[in-house]
């Protein structure tokens, strides 16, 4: 290979070498504007899902905790019956 293509990839590489550089830019918004924006969305739609339950849902859960605690020591004493 003579000196033009010795200097021909140099000055690909170097043109290679500033469309990667171009790509810091992507970068910086990837981590400034993206990063924390999404951030921001998980954070709201934790605070939407996390909140206070309504009466109605916390009787409802209520009832249910105890019907199954009934059902389970109904079961449990049908067991101590038979001694297992």
């Amino acid at each position: 290979m003579g000196k033009a293509g010795v200097e021909f990839q140099q000055a690909a590489f170097e043109e290679a070498k500033d469309r990667i550089m171009d790509l810091g830019g992507f970068n910086w918004a990837l981590l400034n504007i993206l990063g924390p924006l999404l951030i921001l969305i998980v954070l709201a739609w934790v605070v939407l899902k996390n909140r206070k339950s309504s009466k109605a849902e916390i009787d409802r859960t209520e009832a249910a905790t105890r019907d199954l605690y009934r059902e389970e020591d109904a079961a449990h004493r049908k067991d101590d019956k038979f001694g297992t």
